[in-house]
């Protein structure tokens, strides 16, 4: 009696280690599939570049502002930008909110407002030329200034520009000479002149100007200043 449940029990047993094999293989495989399906799917992710925090209206984007996240090829759009793109979003203030993993695009950011140049008159030319730290009066010059042109030559009377003002220094056009937070002073001043100072400045740069800061309330030169001094070389008649 007990010889005839042994051999159904067995059968029994059997089918359950086969079917639990089965089941565990079946399991494995189907893990293993779906392992290269995502493996698959990530090579061909594409990086995008998108906001690593909430992005308020105005603010400058910084390198640690933003990162990558990868979508699918179909998803992107051609107006997102990608992680090669940072060196050119860097600077650019946003336009809008931009909430934190949202891809970028060039329509959300604009150039930050540069300050214009002070205006000219209607008679008036730009006028640029490199500049010393002696010129610089040690970093005092600021724009908006008036200031003395003097340029001294050999046997005649000095060129002399009063009461010329600067509009720009370097590509700064603020208040102060060093145009950054790291004091590093101007190279270029830009003045504001009329077509004939200009002319005479032109002459002027032969010979080396010197810049004489003036006062907001400093009177103008006297007209007969620039007649004041001459050098003349050894040897030459005085007139």
């Amino acid at each position: 009696m007990q010889k005839q449940f042994v051999k159904p029990l067995l059968f029994i047993v059997a089918f359950i280690i086969t079917s639990a094999t089965g089941y565990l293989l079946l399991q494995k495989l189907t893990q293993q599939r779906q392992t290269d399906f995502i493996n698959a799917q990530q090579q061909q992710m594409i990086p995008v570049l998108v906001a690593a925090t909430p992005i308020e209206v105005g603010t400058a984007l910084e390198l640690e502002l933003l990162q990558q996240r990868n979508y699918p090829p179909n998803y992107i759009a051609d107006t997102w930008l990608l992680p090669s793109d940072a060196h050119v979003v860097v600077g650019l203030t946003a336009q809008e909110y931009i909430d934190a993993g949202q891809p970028l695009q060039l329509s959300l950011l604009a150039a930050p407002q540069q300050q214009d140049l002070l205006p000219l008159q209607a008679n008036q030319v730009a006028v640029t030329a490199t500049i010393t730290m002696e010129q610089l009066i040690g970093g005092l010059l600021r724009v908006g200034d008036h200031v003395v042109l003097r340029a001294q030559r050999l046997g005649q009377s000095a060129l002399t520009l009063d009461d010329i003002e600067i509009i720009a220094l370097d590509a700064n056009t603020g208040a102060t000479a060093s145009g950054s937070e790291h004091e590093i002073f101007a190279s270029t001043v830009t003045f504001a002149m009329t077509a004939s100072q200009a002319s005479e400045f032109e002459l002027m740069r032969d010979y080396g100007f010197r810049l004489w800061l003036k006062s907001h309330s400093a009177e103008p030169l006297p007209e007969h200043f620039a007649q004041q001094t001459q050098i003349h070389r050894l040897g030459a008649t005085q007139p």
